[in-house]
């Protein structure tokens, strides 16, 4: 499972965030929020769905399942984009970005064991870098479904 290594230019999102953790996760509460109001935002820059975890700069040294981190669920957006008077913009930071194509459920971990546990440690030409992780749920993401597709963007540098 080789990733496609591409450089991003900055990409505009708008939606709701949460602090949240691995041990008091959040995320479903989240998406519940967002999911509902998302028709209502007025020219999104496309149909996506993108998950973003901004994580603190320490936060891979050593797992602490107790870490917050910031989780947000958004569209992608444009000049013409209007938010509802109560979600935010932010931008996702450019740069370097592994991606890699997860096929199962969003609660299949498999993708990122595989990411974590072998690709970052074993490449060779890359490192994690501390910028934004995120995901892409597109037309084939169907939450829970075996068959599911997304994107997952890890943000790198060269070593």
């Amino acid at each position: 499972m080789e990733p496609q290594v591409v450089m991003l230019e900055p990409i505009r999102i708008g939606g709701y965030s949460t602090q949240t953790s691995y041990l008091v996760n959040t995320i479903p509460q989240l998406w519940g929020r967002f999911m509902p109001q998302r028709k209502q935002i007025q020219l999104p820059a496309d149909d996506n769905l993108y998950s973003v975890a901004v994580y603190p700069e320490d936060f891979f040294e050593g797992m602490q399942p107790g870490k917050l981190f910031e989780r947000r669920a958004a569209v992608r957006m444009n000049e013409a984009t209007v938010l509802l008077p109560d979600m935010d913009e932010w931008t996702i930071t450019g740069g370097l970005y592994a991606v890699f194509r997860h096929v199962g459920a969003h609660t299949d971990m498999s993708t990122i064991d595989y990411i974590f546990r072998e690709w970052l440690p074993q490449n060779g030409f890359y490192a994690l870098d501390a910028r934004p992780h995120f995901e892409i749920l597109g037309a084939k993401y169907k939450q829970g479904d075996p068959a599911s597709e997304e994107d997952i963007y890890i943000p790198v540098r060269k070593k």
